[in-house]
């Protein structure tokens, strides 16, 4: 092949990479696939996929080389793959399916294309090997080999620049999603909270487009508590499979990277349809398997990288470091509780119940003088004025004593109040409930960097009176699901949209249960609860969850009476 034909060879590779690549919008930094070049030709920046590489690689090796078949077959293992062929599809599956093939490509290729050829090794990278196949009837010159060669150097050595520098962006952001646990759990998350920002980094981190948690739950079984993602909140309270694999995880030994479909392998959940290639990784304490990170790319997209897995399982060991870190806030938080409720039983001790059983002492000299008539009647009547002074003192130490336990939390914010009361019956469920905000249609993002103001915005519409009913009605909610419902997931949300007359308050809880029992005859409870829906012009209403499992308990008032 003369020069001329040689030049005219790598011009035409230069249009290949400005016209087959797709150009990047001005600014855009998209993640490529570990296996695409980003490649920079003065303003324009194109992305090239691995695909579109060795496609053109087999061509132009094919046209200059005179070589009437080639491809470019890659190897793990002994799994051997076509990558890219030209005019060659039959040989190529007929080596590949050659009992020598994985030990001996060359012979394989040759005998199954019949005529002079030649294998070589372009690339390696981990396990994976990938050889470039020719074969012609006349063997072209050495200047046209090395052409080939030099093709194949140059479009591999990008590829490979590329997965280290593919990879080190990766790690940067995983780098970076540390960080921001970090300064959650800093800032004082709770574990819900905490779970949140675990999610929405690892989803990110990983370019992955749903994030899921799983908890251990009722006997031996996980469930999702926690799913970031668009559409993934849906999947909320999916069981963890036991398939091979799965078991892997949840006995902590190791992760998975799969590449098939997430319904074949997590569920027949509706809502996994759309998603195609996953990775797995154990949330694994000093001494115990503390559940799952679950990550989730829509059908289409590439497969996760193999480095994807270490990665993901490394956060995942701080993931449970969070969890640590929450379980010992709601420890503190429960030890204050409890010195609060000692306190209580001191005042009511050391006043109330004494002057209560110093009444009774009284009243009982009372109704002996009275049987016997020892007193006289202005005696009597003393007397029963004196006790009737002590039950009244002993009725305001009372009141005092709960007006001091309720204004701490009445003072508090109505958004901190409902947190408190979802975190107070983590003791009584065995599990912490899921709490929901959300503010004029817009669910509230807890990792979102306004999500406070956004929060304290919430709370601040909602009148003290109306907040007082709000939070005694979740909290008889929650005690309704602990005493009958049996469930493995509670779900709060709490929706407040406009302002004053036109605004409403709407809480929702909701259970994976039994159900409401039809048979069932006395709900004080839940006629305290719409009771106190009707006092703000409000309603209220029970039935079925979604799909028909459970209870949902609905809730609604306006935020200000006509």
């Amino acid at each position: 092949m003369t020069q001329k034909a040689h030049d005219a060879d790598l011009r035409l590779l230069l249009g290949f990479l400005l016209e087959a690549a797709a150009p990047l919008p001005y600014g855009a930094t998209p993640e490529p696939s570990q296996d695409a070049l980003r490649v920079s030709f003065g303003p324009r920046e194109l992305l090239i996929s691995y695909n579109q590489v060795v496609d053109r690689l087999v061509e132009l090796s094919g046209r200059i080389c005179c070589a009437q078949k080639a491809a470019v077959i890659s190897q793990n293992g002994s799994s051997l793959q076509i990558d890219a062929v030209d005019h060659a599809h039959d040989e190529a599956s007929t080596a590949l399916s050659s009992p020598s093939a994985a030990t001996d490509l060359a012979s394989a290729w040759s005998q199954s294309t019949h005529m002079p050829s030649r294998v070589e090794v372009i690339d390696e990278y981990g396990d994976t090997r990938v050889y470039l196949c020719l074969a012609w009837d006349t063997e072209p010159d050495r200047q046209s080999l090395d052409m080939v060669s030099l093709l194949s150097r140059v479009a591999f050595g990008a590829l490979r620049f590329q997965r280290k520098a593919a990879s080190s962006r990766r790690r940067a952001r995983w780098i970076m999603a540390s960080r921001t646990l970090i300064d959650a759990l800093l800032a004082g998350a709770d574990e819900e909270e905490a779970l949140d920002h675990v999610a929405e980094a690892a989803r990110s981190a990983a370019g992955a487009d749903a994030a899921l948690i799983f908890l251990p739950s009722i006997g031996e079984e996980w469930a999702c508590e926690i799913a970031a993602g668009e559409g993934a909140q849906s999947l909320v309270g999916l069981i963890f499979p036991s398939a091979p694999g799965f078991s892997q995880v949840r006995a902590g030994r190791q992760g998975m990277v799969a590449g098939i479909d997430a319904t074949s392998r997590l569920g027949d959940h509706v809502a996994l349809a759309a998603y195609g290639p996953l990775v797995v990784a154990p949330i694994t304490s000093r001494d115990s398997v503390d559940g799952a990170i679950v990550l989730l790319r829509r059908r289409g997209r590439e497969p996760f990288a193999p480095d994807d897995l270490p990665l993901t399982e490394a956060f995942a060991s701080q993931t449970s470091l969070a969890l640590e870190v929450a379980s010992a806030r709601h420890s503190r938080s429960l030890a204050v509780l409890l010195e609060d409720r000692a306190r209580i039983s001191r005042d009511l001790h050391d006043f109330a119940v004494q002057q209560l059983f110093a009444t009774g002492m009284k009243l009982e000299v009372l109704r002996e003088g009275s049987a016997t008539g020892a007193m006289s009647g202005r005696a009597l009547t003393e007397g029963l004025v004196d006790a009737m002074a002590s039950l009244e003192e002993a009725v305001r130490q009372i009141r005092a004593i709960v007006h001091d336990l309720k204004e701490s939390d009445i003072c508090a914010p109505f958004a901190e109040r409902m947190e408190r009361e979802a975190s107070r019956s983590r003791q009584v469920l065995g599990f912490a409930p899921s709490l929901l905000f959300e503010l004029d249609g817009q669910i509230i993002d807890p990792s979102a960097p306004n999500a406070r103001d956004i929060i304290d915005e919430l709370s601040a519409r909602i009148d003290q009176s109306i907040a007082d009913d709000a939070v005694a009605m979740v909290r008889e909610g929650l005690s309704n699901v602990a005493r009958h419902a049996h469930a493995r997931l509670v779900k709060i949300e709490v929706a407040v949209s406009g302002h004053g007359l036109t605004g409403e308050l709407a809480i929702s809880v909701t259970d994976d249960g039994v159900g409401v029992d039809p048979t069932e005859k006395r709900a004080s409870g839940l006629a305290n609860m719409a009771t106190r829906a009707r006092m703000h012009g409000g309603s209220f209403g029970v039935g079925a969850g979604p799909r028909g499992i459970g209870t949902s308990v609905v809730w609604s008032v306006p935020l200000e009476l006509h």
